[in-house]
């Protein structure tokens, strides 16, 4: 392995050009993937060679990390072609690994730092700083990680309102399947067997007040077939077994979504079912 020569800028700065910066934090675990290469590059630094040794017991005490973590950080760096793991050998035999840590600033002109790039290299001029400089790219190292930080908590909004919207469109679809099959119920279930009085009924299913109270009760962890028992029981209850109310009133227009479905009355309708057929 050729080694490299490594310019500090400053004695505590660590130089990473854009692209680098960009790609790591794209990377899904992009936090774990930004501390485990800052520590390959500042050993990069410290033994003045972009092959590093550095095993994962010495990131475990460095970082304080478990095992699955450096793993899913190393294999992930692996895979975006930040860091390399290789072997050297010596008399034909191994002796050891090592990571390469690949975009690490190198001393190849005097003038000039070269940055290695995928497809090329980015030069970037004046390779000294005053320490009011480098003050000033950290500052700006910084506001740059709490923008990219920004983005990445829009960009994670959108995604998820994305998926919501989608959902919810496809929800629209069950759910409207859903109001027709308990409308439908509703509107015929006077043709069950048990029941001699057949009256006829005509509720919609696109009604917006139906809907919503569908929508409260299933939210309640109500299924259909919940439904169905009280449609079922309030038929019986309020034509089946017709009866007149206070004001003289048949008690056929209580067998109504806005009565069977609403809060109130919904769960007794079905306790009652249950308690009287089961």
């Amino acid at each position: 392995m050729n080694e490299i020569q490594l310019i500090d800028y400053a004695e505590n700065l660590v130089v990473l050009d854009r692209n680098t910066i960009e790609k790591l934090y794209q990377l899904d675990n992009c936090d774990e993937c930004v501390t485990l290469y800052l520590l390959y590059y500042k050993l990069a630094k410290w033994q003045k060679t972009d092959t590093v040794k550095a095993n994962d017991e010495y990131i475990r005490k460095c970082l304080k990390w478990g095992r699955n973590k450096i793993i899913r950080a190393k294999q992930t760096l692996k895979t975006s072609g930040l860091i390399e793991i290789v072997q050297k050998r010596k008399n034909n035999k191994i002796n050891g690994w090592y990571i390469k840590v690949h975009y690490v600033v190198s001393n190849q002109k005097l003038s000039s730092i070269q940055v290695k790039q995928e497809v090329s290299f980015q030069d970037v001029s004046n390779g000294t700083c005053t320490e009011q400089t480098t003050i000033a790219l950290r500052e700006n190292i910084n506001c740059l990680k709490n923008k990219i930080k920004l983005l990445k908590e829009e960009n994670n909004k959108l995604n998820s309102l994305l998926k919501e919207s989608q959902n919810g469109e496809k929800s629209d679809l069950e759910k409207m399947d859903t109001y027709k099959e308990i409308v439908k119920y509703m509107n015929t279930v006077n043709e069950h067997p048990k029941f001699n009085t057949k009256i006829p009924f005509s509720y919609k299913s696109n009604s917006k007040a139906t809907q919503k109270l569908i929508n409260a009760r299933l939210r309640e962890g109500y299924n259909v077939e919940e439904f169905k028992d009280v449609i079922w029981w309030g038929y019986r209850k309020f034509v089946e077994f017709e009866f007149k109310t206070q004001n003289g009133e048949s008690s056929y227009k209580y067998f109504r979504p806005s009565t069977i479905f609403s809060q109130e009355h919904f769960e007794e309708y079905l306790n009652e079912y249950r308690a009287n057929t089961i």
